[in-house]
């Protein structure tokens, strides 16, 4: 497994536990309807090949899996100013333009840091379900 695959990985799990209440459900970005964590996606609303925006918290909101398979665009866009102010969408379709290249030691160091950031959440979030 590559860095930055272990990283996409943990990433991953941490916006997933962070969007998730006590309970361990996720409400859709796209449709706000519920859904166990572990069954979830981390969706991206600048695609993940634009490295500025990649491992951006605002970026990355949980969803189900046909969600963000379809993928409307505006939907989305309506979530992020909603949960994080107007021109969040915006901000971020600018700051994607931005090129950025992490080092394998930058990498390293965020995969550390959103390992603690889990080891945090997983002490609030019933992880305990098997689905």
């Amino acid at each position: 497994m590559t860095t930055q695959t272990e990283l996409d990985n943990i990433f991953s799990v941490y916006i997933r536990l962070r969007d998730s209440d006590e309970d361990g459900y996720i409400n859709c970005c796209y449709c706000r309807e519920s859904e166990y964590w572990k069954s979830a996606q981390n969706a991206h609303y600048i695609l993940r090949k634009h490295m500025a925006t990649r491992y951006d918290e605002q970026n990355c909101n949980s969803s189900h899996l046909a969600c963000n398979l379809e993928d409307d665009r505006e939907l989305y866009k309506s979530f992020l100013d909603a949960k994080y102010g107007t021109g969040t969408a915006e901000s971020l379709k600018l700051k994607s333009k931005l090129t950025v290249k992490f080092s394998e030691r930058e990498l390293k160091e965020m995969i550390a840091f959103y390992k603690l950031k889990v080891k945090a959440l997983r002490k609030t979030v019933d992880c305990s379900k098997l689905y």
